[in-house]
């Protein structure tokens, strides 16, 4: 029996992007070690410090995850499992309730060997576990997420979904809910890397009256715990802080609507063969409005043309997408 778990993890700084992390527990207990032996400067095991993250001992493996997705998927066709088998393998630091020299079993994991023991207080505390498990676009999973039943079994006896995968089944709804109502706009993002500014050409959700302004609200508000438990935690580092419940919700939304339409972008151009360039005239020569238009379609979503133009086509596009919000 294993459960799956799912992160958000937004790329910091940039267009909205992130990738999607899943990951699992397992009844099969391993056990629990860091990834590398810590010793003192003498050679001799050395104390562990309370950062420092250790392997998880329920940790089910990618292959096993990605075989529990696939079961799940197995009723939805072949386009779900297929999206899900292009994966890539990642490795995250959670911050989870812990007991002694264990992390605290999840709710759905059925172990026979570890009865179920009062907590005494003051027992439990967060502690870095290291996880591995794999990580897709949103654009991947957001369609899969959707189909998702809302009850704690998913279909397969040998795989559950957790709270933090059932949560983002309902964001992930709420998303597709958008984009059937074509509840979207094009925009002009801006970030730096490093100390150069770029922008970038995004399709973003259309949230504007009350009633969707509530609903992201109440997202956030119900987000279960282990959505935000990822952290950086480097060695001897104190954990970071938490992302905020808000923030992920937004990121996730933007990455799904954004990396949607270009997919379907792409699609439609392959269906319809090769697309020409849309403007009869070299790349260089193009004005901002133009190329904005065209990375509107592309998979690199930066545009490539001078920064004052860039501020000033961004500007028109934010007056125009205001109006939009306008009692």
């Amino acid at each position: 029996m294993i459960v799956i778990h799912g992160i958000w993890v937004p790329t910091q700084g940039e267009a909205p992007s992130g990738t999607f992390f899943l990951w699992g527990e397992t009844s099969i207990v391993a056990p629990v070690r860091s990834r590398t032996p810590l010793r003192s400067r003498r050679g001799r095991p050395g104390k562990r410090s309370s950062t420092q993250a250790r392997l998880h001992p329920f940790l089910a493996s990618p292959e096993e995850v990605l075989e529990g997705l696939s079961s799940m998927s197995a009723g939805e066709g072949g386009e779900g499992e297929a999206r899900l088998s292009e994966t890539a393998t990642h490795t995250h630091t959670l911050m989870l309730p812990t007991i002694g020299d264990a992390p605290l079993v999840s709710p759905g994991l059925i172990r026979e060997e570890a009865p179920e023991e009062e907590v005494e207080p003051g027992a439990l505390v967060l502690s870095p576990w290291e996880v591995q498990g794999i990580a897709l676009s949103a654009a991947q999973v957001v369609s899969w997420l959707s189909l998702l039943p809302e009850c704690r079994v998913a279909g397969h006896p040998a795989a559950m979904t957790g709270a933090s995968l059932r949560f983002w089944s309902v964001v992930s709804k709420f998303a597709m809910e958008l984009l059937a109502r074509q509840r979207f706009v094009p925009s002009v993002g801006r970030y730096h890397r490093g100390k150069v500014e770029r922008f970038t050409a995004v399709w973003l959700p259309l949230i504007e009256d009350t009633g969707e302004s509530q609903r992201v609200a109440l997202l956030a508000e119900t987000m279960p715990p282990l959505c935000r438990a990822l952290v950086s935690c480097g060695a001897g580092e104190a954990p970071s802080t938490p992302p905020a419940a808000g923030m992920l919700v937004e990121s996730f939304l933007n990455a799904a609507v954004d990396g949607t339409i270009r997919q379907w972008l792409s699609e439609a151009e392959q269906g319809a063969g090769k697309r020409e360039a849309r403007y009869g005239q070299k790349h260089s020569v193009l004005t901002a409005a133009e190329k904005w238009n065209e990375a509107l379609w592309a998979e690199d979503p930066t545009i490539h043309a001078p920064a004052k133009e860039l501020r000033k086509l961004e500007e028109e596009i934010h007056s125009w997408t205001a109006q939009l919000h306008a009692p």
